[in-house]
C-alpha cells in the first residue's frame, strides 16, 4: 500500500473513532462502551497499516476527542489512558511467550485503575455510595480487573473475528 493510502486511512480512522467518543461523550452512559467499540478500529489500523500508524492515530483520535469534546471529558481519557492504548500495547505482549502474558497485562491495568482511583478521590474528595476510600479503591481495583480481563478477551475475540472473517473483503479494497 502507498504512503498516501496509508495516511488517508489513518486519518479516517482517527476520524471515525473521534467521532465515536464524541457520541460516547454527548450520551453518557456511553463513554466506556464507546471506547471499547473505538478501540476495534486500533486493531484494524495495527494489523493493515502496522505499529506508527497505530501510535499515530491513538493520538489524533485522543487530541480530537480531547479538543472537540464536550463537557465531559471523561470518554477521551479513558480511551487515551486505556482502550486507544491497549490493543497496541496488546499486540507487544503477546509476542513474549504464552505463560507470562496475565502479569504485564494485570500491571498495567492495575497502574490504570490506581491512577483512576487516586484521580477521582483527589477530584472530588468523596467516595460514591457513602463508602469509604479504602473499600472504594478495593472495589475499583476489583470491578476493574474483572472488566479488564473481559475487555482483553474482547479485544482478542474482535482481531480473531476481523483476521479470519473480514481482512480478505478489506485486502482487496486496500491494495
Amino acid at each position: 500500500m502507498k504512503k498516501t493510502k496509508k495516511i488517508t486511512l489513518a486519518a479516517m480512522m482517527s476520524a471515525l473513532g473521534a467521532a465515536l467518543l464524541l457520541i460516547g461523550a454527548f450520551i453518557e452512559a456511553l463513554d466506556l462502551a464507546m471506547g471499547a467499540v473505538s478501540s476495534v478500529i486500533m486493531i484494524f489500523v495495527y494489523i493493515e497499516l502496522g505499529s506508527p500508524y497505530t501510535w499515530l492515530v491513538w493520538l489524533v483520535t485522543s487530541a480530537c476527542t480531547f479538543l472537540l469534546g464536550t463537557g465531559n471529558p471523561m470518554a477521551a481519557i479513558w480511551y487515551f489512558l486505556l482502550f486507544g492504548i491497549w490493543p497496541i500495547l496488546k499486540a507487544y505482549i503477546e509476542r513474549l511467550p504464552r505463560v507470562i502474558w496475565l502479569l504485564p497485562k494485570l500491571i498495567f491495568a492495575n497502574l490504570i485503575f490506581a491512577a483512576a482511583a487516586g484521580l477521582y478521590l483527589l477530584i472530588f474528595s468523596v467516595s460514591p455510595f457513602g463508602l469509604d476510600a479504602k473499600w472504594m479503591i478495593a472495589l475499583v481495583w476489583v470491578v476493574g480487573n474483572v472488566a479488564f480481563v473481559v475487555y482483553d478477551m474482547f479485544v482478542t475475540a474482535m482481531a480473531k473475528v476481523y483476521l479470519l472473517k473480514y481482512r480478505k473483503r478489506f485486502s482487496k479494497l486496500l491494495k
